[in-house]
């Protein structure tokens, strides 16, 4: 292991402790549906998938229904990583 490759290394972990923080709260602001600096850049285009495929954002999913989109969301990227290979 070379200087360059241990550069390389403390930047990458650098990196990951400074934003660490600011991540933790991006998503802790998501996920309790607070407002956070994505939503006025992005909103719009969540609100067009949801209106598309007849969602609403404020009901919430029960296992079944959240089940079934993570098996067709998994198969889906399957598809496409078989079709790139």
């Amino acid at each position: 292991m070379n200087i360059s490759d241990l550069i390389q290394v403390l930047v990458s972990l650098l990196a990951v402790v400074f934003l660490a923080p600011i991540l933790g709260a991006y998503f802790a602001n998501v996920y309790e549906g607070k407002p956070h600096f994505g939503l006025k850049p992005l909103g719009w285009l969540e609100t067009g998938c949801l209106r598309l495929l007849g969602k609403n954002d404020l009901m919430a999913m029960n296992w079944r229904s959240y089940a079934s989109s993570v098996l067709i969301f998994n198969a889906i990227g399957f598809i496409f990583v078989d079709l790139i290979q």
